[in-house]
């Protein structure tokens, strides 16, 4: 089973992914788990008799969430229709829930590079209304309690400024004002902002990482679970496992692939309670655009290291055919269906299975 255990052995090797299919189709999920993230030889009986579903131990109450640019607009939508389970959101170069008003043209139009003069909040919370009526989002109330942090750089002409700000605005709308924090006056491209990883600060390019002397993974985290333990190095990435994510939850209609990046500290390895953190790429930076770069070097491993937290990166699959989507996107427009934005959306359920698979310890 030691395809499993290391990274740098699965992503070049198709057949271990294959065996992992099918030796996860023959066991239970959490089994699945054990050996493809935790890389144990085997998943059955234990020498008393009872059932070895070794696995994650998560807290759930301690879920957070962030994402770049597409993968922003998915952290938010995550976080408003799961925040009885998501406790804050830090979120990179996106715009206002619902920006695309489930329309290809309008996200174009007004949501990315190019500004509408008449773009304005009232559309995107009337439909955000709509849902809470209808139960598709979580209540306001398990709302209020999060915690989220922007960040939209000054040189991103990628997602425009007033998009950015209306995102601010829905947040301030939602949250108390020591709850929501908003980064704008930074010379940032579009781009995850790193401490020395990626290209130049001001260049927006692959890997979509910014060398910006700027720890946007260190300050996503602290301001959603506070004060932590300073950051290690790690070495070799050594705790990034690839999980098949097929297993544990149904994928098809999604677009997301079964292959993610998952980074387990030893202590949570161990069996030690840990937190949950997911982390959504942007366009063009899925593992089919620039491989392990982001999982290994947007800088949540670093603090997840000293901190006990498993970081999972799921990915999507570009698509050259229905549904159209070509650099590899997470769904803020509508390509999946009309639900896209809240608990009905095929890619909202699936990562809420995947964390409820995660941290169950029973199958």
């Amino acid at each position: 089973m030691k395809y499993f255990r290391d990274l740098r052995l699965v992503s070049n090797n198709t057949h271990a992914l294959k065996a992992l299919k099918s030796i996860s189709s023959k066991t239970k999920p959490m089994c699945a788990i054990a050996i493809a993230v935790l890389g144990l030889s085997a998943c059955g009986k234990s020498p008393d008799g009872n059932a070895n579903n070794s696995g994650l131990n998560l807290n759930l109450s301690k879920t957070s969430v962030s994402g770049l640019s597409s993968g922003g607009y998915m952290a938010t939508q995550l976080q408003l229709s799961h925040s009885e389970t998501i406790v804050g959101a830090g979120i990179i170069g996106a715009g206002p829930y619902y920006c695309a008003l489930g329309d290809i043209a309008i996200a174009l139009g007004q949501c990315v590079n190019k500004a509408s003069h008449s773009i304005e909040n009232s559309p995107f919370i009337a439909q955000y209304e709509t849902y809470v009526k209808e139960g598709l989002v979580a209540k306001p109330s398990s709302v209020s309690d999060d915690r989220v942090l922007l960040i939209h750089g000054k040189l991103d002409d990628t997602v425009n400024r007033t998009a950015a700000d209306l995102l601010a605005q829905q947040y301030r709308m939602w949250l108390p004002e020591s709850q929501f924090r908003y980064v704008n006056d930074q010379d940032f491209g579009h781009h995850m902002p790193t401490v020395n990883e990626g290209s130049d600060c001001a260049v927006s390019e692959a890997p979509y990482l910014g060398n910006c002397n700027y720890d946007g993974a260190g300050e996503i985290l602290q301001h959603i679970y506070g004060k932590l333990n300073p950051p290690v190095e790690v070495k070799d990435n050594a705790a990034l496992k690839h999980i098949d994510l097929g297993e544990l939850t149904d994928l098809s209609g999604t677009s997301i692939s079964d292959e993610a990046f998952i980074f387990v500290p030893q202590t949570c390895a161990d069996g030690q309670t840990c937190s949950l953190h997911l982390s959504f790429h942007g366009c063009n930076q899925s593992s089919e655009f620039v491989q392990s770069a982001y999982a290994e070097n947007a800088g949540f491993n670093r603090w997840a290291q000293s901190n006990s937290i498993v970081v999972l990166y799921p990915q999507i699959k570009k698509s050259m055919m229905m549904p159209l989507n070509p650099q590899g996107c997470w769904d803020w427009w509508g390509y999946t269906g009309e639900n896209y934005a809240n608990k009905q959306g095929p890619q909202i359920r699936a990562m809420f299975e995947v964390i409820q698979a995660l941290s169950s310890t029973n199958d």
